[in-house]
């Protein structure tokens, strides 16, 4: 009868476990590019977006295709396909925990994010 109830309880544990897994929440951010550059030698691309709570300053970075690394060329469809003035949103905050707190991806709206979390709005 032991056995029985702790393989419940493990059973159960688990479940929890993975229900609560992919339960998170994205906070997101909208406004306006006003500044773009792009270091191709050293990788980097750096947007400047204004919104209505101030200037953000975002590195952007490319996420690496663990087969093939050199393959991965987010950045590169970012930068021509953003241009100054277009509207773009980005996340600025992710809860991974179950209890929801929430984890600022940005420091005195300074921060980096990887390609995928950066999607254009209007042209």
């Amino acid at each position: 009868m032991n056995f029985r109830r702790t393989l419940t309880g493990l059973a159960l544990a688990g479940t929890l476990v993975v229900t609560s897994a992919g339960c998170f929440n994205k906070v997101y951010q909208e406004g306006n590019v006003i500044n773009e550059t792009s270091d191709r030698y050293n990788q980097t691309y750096t947007l400047t977006v204004e919104t209505k709570e101030g200037d953000y300053v975002i590195n952007v970075y490319d996420e690496p295709v663990f087969i093939f690394p050199s393959m991965s060329k987010k950045i590169e469809s970012l930068e021509k396909t953003i241009e100054i003035g277009d509207s773009i949103k980005f996340l600025i905050t992710v809860s991974y925990t179950p209890n929801g707190w929430p984890k600022p991806l940005f420091d005195k709206k300074v921060g980096s994010l990887p390609a995928d979390e950066i999607e254009v709005l209007k042209k």
